[in-house]
C-alpha cells in the first residue's frame, strides 16, 4: 500500500508540474483554448479541478484511502468537462463542431442498445470479480 501511495504522490506531482508547464505552451499554441480555460466559461471547472487536485494530495498524504478513489475520479471528470467547456462548440477547432461530429439518430440507437447489452454482461462480472478478490483480503476494505 505504501509503495502505491508513494507512486500516486509522484504521479500527482508530475501532473501538477506538466500542467504548470503546459499553460505557457497553450497560451502560444492554442490561444482560444487557453483564453476559455483561464478566463472564459471553463474557468470555474479549472478552479474546481485545482481544488480537487490539492484535495487528492491531502487525502493521499493523510492515508484516507477510502476517499482517494472518489477524489481521483472527480478530478478526471472535471478536467474533461473543463476541456469540453473550453472547446465548445468545436471538437476540432475551427474545423469540426460537436454537432457535425455527432452520429445519426439510428446509429446512436444501435450504440445505446450495445451499451445496455454489454453492461448487462460486464457489470455482474465486475461485481463478482471484486467480491471474490475483496473477500479474500478483509484489510482491503469493503466495497
Amino acid at each position: 500500500r505504501e509503495d502505491f501511495r508513494r507512486r500516486a504522490m509522484i504521479a500527482g506531482g508530475g501532473v501538477a508540474l506538466f500542467s504548470a508547464l503546459g499553460l505557457p505552451l497553450a497560451w502560444s499554441e492554442a490561444p482560444e483554448l487557453s483564453h476559455e480555460l483561464l478566463s472564459g466559461r471553463a474557468l470555474p471547472l479549472v478552479v474546481f479541478a485545482g481544488v480537487l487536485g490539492l484535495l487528492g494530495f491531502v487525502v493521499t498524504v493523510t492515508k484516507a484511502y477510502g476517499v482517494v478513489r472518489y477524489v481521483a475520479v472527480a478530478f478526471v471528470l472535471v478536467v474533461l468537462w473543463a476541456w469540453g467547456a473550453a472547446q465548445w462548440p468545436y471538437a476540432v477547432t475551427p474545423y469540426l463542431t460537436f454537432q457535425e461530429a455527432a452520429s445519426s439518430n439510428e446509429m446512436l440507437t444501435v450504440y445505446l442498445g450495445c451499451i445496455v447489452v454489454g453492461s448487462a454482461i460486464l457489470v455482474p462480472s465486475l461485481i463478482y470479480l471484486f467480491r471474490v478478490f475483496k473477500g479474500s483480503h478483509p484489510e482491503a476494505g469493503s466495497w
